[in-house]
C-alpha cells in the first residue's frame, strides 16, 4: 500500500503517491470524489425540488403582484398557495398541474386557465380568491 502525501483539494487525489499501485489509487480516489459530488448534487436537487418550485412561485408573484397585500392569507402563504406539504399539492396546485399537462403555454396561460375554477369547492373562484387575498387551494381561506 503506498503512503499518502498531502491531499490535493481541487482534484481530490493524493498527488505525491509512489509505487506500482499509484495509478489505481488515483482512479479510486477520483471515483470516490465523483460519487460524492453526484450524491451531493442529487441531495441538493431533492431538497430544493430541483428549482421548478421557485420558478413557479416567482411567476405567480409576478402575475398576481397587485393582490399580494400584507395582512392577507395569500400574502403569507408562499408555498401553501399550491402545496399542502413539500411534496403534496393542494387542490389549486393540482389544477395548475393538470392545465400544464394539457399542454398550455406560456406559463401565464396556465394560471389564467384555472382562475374561473373553484379548486377548493368553497363557492368562490380561484381568481376571485386571489384578487381578495385568500388562498385558492384552501377551503378554510375564503372571503
Amino acid at each position: 500500500m503506498p503512503e499518502f502525501g498531502y491531499f490535493h483539494a481541487v482534484s481530490g487525489c493524493d498527488s505525491i503517491m509512489t509505487g506500482p499501485e499509484t495509478g489505481k489509487e488515483y482512479r479510486r480516489m477520483d471515483n470516490r470524489m465523483l460519487i460524492a459530488a453526484a450524491t451531493a448534487a442529487l441531495i441538493l436537487a431533492v431538497a430544493t425540488g430541483g428549482g421548478a418550485h421557485d420558478k413557479d412561485q416567482k411567476r405567480f408573484e409576478k402575475l398576481y403582484y397587485d393582490y399580494l397585500v400584507p395582512d392577507t392569507d395569500l400574502y403569507y402563504a408562499a408555498c401553501k398557495v399550491c402545496h399542502v406539504s413539500k411534496r403534496k399539492l393542494n387542490s389549486y396546485g393540482r389544477a395548475l398541474r393538470r392545465a400544464k399537462k394539457a399542454g398550455m403555454k406560456p406559463e401565464v396561460e396556465i394560471y389564467l386557465a384555472v382562475e374561473d375554477k373553484d379548486s377548493d369547492f368553497d363557492g368562490v373562484s380561484n381568481g376571485e380568491e386571489i384578487r381578495v387575498g385568500t388562498k385558492p387551494g384552501d377551503a378554510d381561506s375564503h372571503p
